[in-house]
């Protein structure tokens, strides 16, 4: 039992990584572009 609570604790928590590691990425990449990010969505970015 403990290891499959510990086992959905990991996936858990690397999937929350995942996501705050692709937030970060999305913010430079726009900000890298001269954009501006607002709620999530890159506004003003030149390609």
């Amino acid at each position: 039992m403990l290891r499959l609570l510990r086992f959905l604790f990991l996936l858990g928590a690397a999937f929350v990584s995942g996501i705050i590691f692709e937030r970060i990425a999305h913010t430079d990449n726009c900000l890298d572009r001269g954009g501006n990010v607002e709620r999530g969505i890159c506004i003003g970015a030149r390609k």
